[in-house]
């Protein structure tokens, strides 16, 4: 396996928006080739990153999370304590994507034990029907005075909570229940959902005010690593784990990249997670992934793959073809190990870690990584970290909110939206960030545009399927997923007419 080089000292490289250099020969499924562009949006946001979200419809819901900094002390922290009490969002947004609009409502009227649940950065949580569940994160209690990672799980009831908004009432306490959850009590850990069941992973107990190092007057604290993941099963409870796995140096890992992911086929089919990166590594980020599918043993240590960009925590999609049972984890931006150098047409190696912009995507096949998979496929306007990816709810997912590849049209659609998070003013090793209230569209093509029959070319096949289907809801000849074969389906047929696939 070939190792990548160093970098010269102090360079970066800028990711190009439109080219997307593909690297490596290795292609899971004809035809299935994917890339991505990115815009911003005109939806409302509010400064805003480290938050958890929640989804009904059309309609997001956002809770905690920073919204006064960007990361730590770096560009925007104001004396010692680099997450004081003021940074902390203080309340609860809903954007409905469909009409534009945004509603927000404060948490000062809740008791003292929920707002301190609700005050938090990088928690895990993960959604069940119309019910989020957030465990864990690290806050200020209401005190100002002791900061803490929260032994606790937050159960959401989200109708509730839309209604207050949107009727301007205050959003009741009835809405949230708290449950001790000593497994939770962790931030920078990751998500995933699995079927019925979920895993916590990693994170570390951070007790103290995450005084700034060196600097006067900065106070003593804890960082305890887990090193840990903790397996849930819903039909059993949602807080107490059914099975843990420990390791004190493989999963010594936070703030990191987690994606659900299925391995086998048919009656073989078990859903489970991949971490390609994390912090720390001695002072480096992780460049070995993990991967378990349920049932497992153990959770899997990939020490031959080595990860070569955007291995800290930031927004992310995974998608899945059934087809050829592989999985494709795309990466948008964030922190990174090693930059794409466009002249020399190869990774390097940075080591200031810098904020890059590009949208990285890798290839698990059989359950493991295909070496010389990782590529870029696009980039993000700013480099972006701490931020989410909303699916959009027309897109074709399993259960785990895996893209289903086979199912894509082979078009460009809008596959959702990155709201807010950690923007860096320019990828470079330490560049001013702030906390972000851009909305972006992310949207993705996958495989030849107006390659109804998926054969490679644009022909007559395809224009037989858009005229047998003209007016129904296709679903083949629905090459934008609006629910309709129309003439917007056909002008992508003939604008691409006689084109076939590289």
């Amino acid at each position: 396996m070939k190792h990548a080089g160093f970098v010269r000292p102090g360079t970066f490289i800028l990711a190009a928006f439109a080219a997307a250099p593909m690297l490596g020969a290795w292609t899971p499924a004809a035809g299935q080739i994917m890339s991505f562009r990115v815009e911003a949006s005109a939806l409302p946001f509010v400064p805003l990153q480290s938050y958890v979200h929640g989804e009904l419809g059309e309609e997001v819901l956002f809770f905690g999370g920073v919204s006064g900094q960007g990361m730590h002390h770096i560009g925007e922290g104001a004396g010692v304590v680099a997450y004081s009490l003021p940074v902390f969002n203080d309340q609860i947004i809903l954007v409905d994507q469909a009409t534009s609009q945004m509603f927000t409502g404060g948490v000062g009227h809740l008791s003292p034990e929920l707002r301190d649940a609700l005050r938090f950065t990088t928690p895990g949580y993960v959604q069940y029907g119309e019910t989020l569940y957030i465990y864990g994160g690290y806050g200020p209690l209401n005190s100002g005075v002791e900061w803490t990672s929260k032994p606790s799980m937050t159960e959401v009831d989200l109708p509730m909570v839309r209604q207050a908004l949107r009727d301007g009432v205050p959003v009741p306490e009835a809405a949230f229940t708290i449950h001790s959850v000593p497994e939770a009590q962790s931030a920078g850990s990751a998500m995933v959902k699995m079927g019925d069941k979920f895993a916590l992973i990693g994170g570390s107990n951070f007790s103290g005010d995450y005084g700034l190092g060196n600097q006067p007057g900065a106070q003593p604290f804890t960082n305890i690593y887990t090193d840990r993941v903790f397996i849930f099963d819903r039909n059993v409870s949602m807080t107490s784990p059914v099975e843990t796995f420990h390791d004190s140096f493989w999963l010594h890992r936070r703030d990191m990249q987690a994606l659900p992911v299925t391995v086998g086929l048919g009656e073989n089919e078990r859903f489970g997670f991949t971490v390609p990166g994390g912090v720390f590594n001695g002072p480096f980020p992780w460049e070995n992934p993990l991967i378990y599918a349920d049932g497992d043993a153990s959770v899997y240590t990939d020490e031959f793959f080595i990860q070569k960009m955007n291995q800290y925590e930031g927004p992310h999609a995974s998608f899945r073809s059934a087809s050829t049972d592989v999985n494709r984890v795309v990466l948008m931006s964030g922190i990174s190990f090693q930059i794409w150098d466009e002249f020399d047409q190869d990774f390097f190696y940075d080591f200031l870690i810098p904020w890059v912009s590009e949208i990285t995507e890798i290839t698990i096949a059989d359950g493991q990584y295909v070496d010389g998979s990782e590529k870029i496929v696009g980039a993000m306007p700013l480099p972006t970290s701490n931020g989410h990816f909303v699916m959009r709810p027309n897109i074709p997912t399993n259960v785990n909110g895996q893209v289903l590849l086979d199912d894509m049209p082979h078009n460009e659609v809008l596959l959702g939206r990155v709201f807010g998070g950690i923007s860096a003013a320019y990828p470079a090793g330490e560049p001013p960030t702030f906390a972000s209230s851009t909305v972006y569209d992310v949207y993705v093509t996958v495989g030849l545009r107006g390659d109804v029959t998926k054969d490679g070319s644009v022909g007559f096949a395809d224009l037989s399927v858009i005229l047998g289907q003209f007016g129904t809801a296709g679903p083949e000849g629905d090459l934008n997923l609006d629910g309709v074969v129309d003439f917007a389906d056909l002008s992508v047929v003939l604008s691409n007419f006689g084109s076939t696939a590289e």
